[in-house]
């Protein structure tokens, strides 16, 4: 199958993932926001703002590096896990003992213990990289639209399920988590890659080398697209927050769900240009 062809076929399969799974998780995200209230929102708003920030920092695109890297073996797949598994620790850390102060930034003691079990995201999202990356260069598109489709299934009726039975904020917080455990356990399935260390002061600089303007370029981006939020959270509150995030949540989320279709197109110019 050439490239044309597995695009097309990936493309078809991302897409069509993504209008059930978008079908599915708009009655959810409804229901749910009928259910819990807005400061609930609001909380989950400001910390994902904190850890999505800090999440450039814990991979610095080592993963994009991968996926358009023209000579890869298994040194530099060691080489990317070492580097990102122990970032991700730090990350943690740093994390941990920072929410106390972001959560008086914000004006809210609650978030911290929020953050505190959010920081988990980042150790994950070391065990996902070399799988997902891999599958990625490959343009196995397919495993990536299903694993993505039952992650978030999963995530969704897991949010659910908690908010009919009370948990507030935290039926947001665990299914963030667990949409995440599952998305590196079929990607791990998918791609078998055992986690493996190993370093080489060459091997990092030549990822780096790529991914560090990567890194830059999306935090340019995430202070466009999430100021806002920050603005309203730091000012206004959680309560207002929570509103203005749904609204904004609902208003985008088609556009959004199209553009992760189009992001695919990027290992497929690195198949031509490699």
């Amino acid at each position: 199958m050439d490239i044309a062809e597995k695009t097309l076929k990936g493309f078809a399969w991302i897409g069509l993932a993504k209008i059930i799974q978008q079908s599915i998780t708009w009655v959810i995200t409804i229901t749910l926001a009928r259910i819990l209230l807005p400061s609930d929102y609001g909380l989950m708003a400001m910390a994902n703002l904190t850890v999505y920030f800090m999440n450039f920092f814990n991979e610095l695109s080592i993963g994009a590096a991968i996926v358009q890297g023209k000579e890869l073996n298994d040194s530099y797949l060691k080489n990317a896990f070492t580097f990102v598994f122990f970032m991700s620790i730090c990350m943690y850390f740093l994390l941990y003992f920072s929410s106390p102060f972001i959560g008086s930034f914000f004006n809210q003691a609650g978030l911290a213990d929020i953050l505190k079990l959010l920081g988990f995201n980042f150790v994950i999202c070391a065990f996902w990289l070399i799988p997902h990356s891999m599958i990625t260069r490959r343009l196995e598109f397919d495993k990536i639209a299903k694993t993505d489709f039952v992650a978030n299934i999963i995530m969704g009726i897991t949010s659910l399920t908690l908010a009919f039975s009370g948990f507030g904020v935290w039926s947001l917080v665990y299914g963030f988590l667990l949409r995440n455990i599952t998305f590196t356990v079929m990607l791990t399935y998918f791609y078998p890659w055992k986690p493996r260390f190993g370093f080489s002061m060459d091997n990092m600089s030549h990822l780096l080398r790529f991914g560090l303007p990567v890194t830059g370029s999306k935090i340019l981006s995430y202070i466009s697209y999430y100021s806002d939020n920050f603005i309203v959270g730091k000012f206004l509150g959680d309560k207002l927050l929570g509103y203005y995030y749904m609204a904004f949540h609902l208003a985008t989320m088609p556009v959004d769900k199209l553009s992760l279709i189009i992001y695919h197109i990027f290992p497929c110019f690195c198949k031509i240009t490699g």
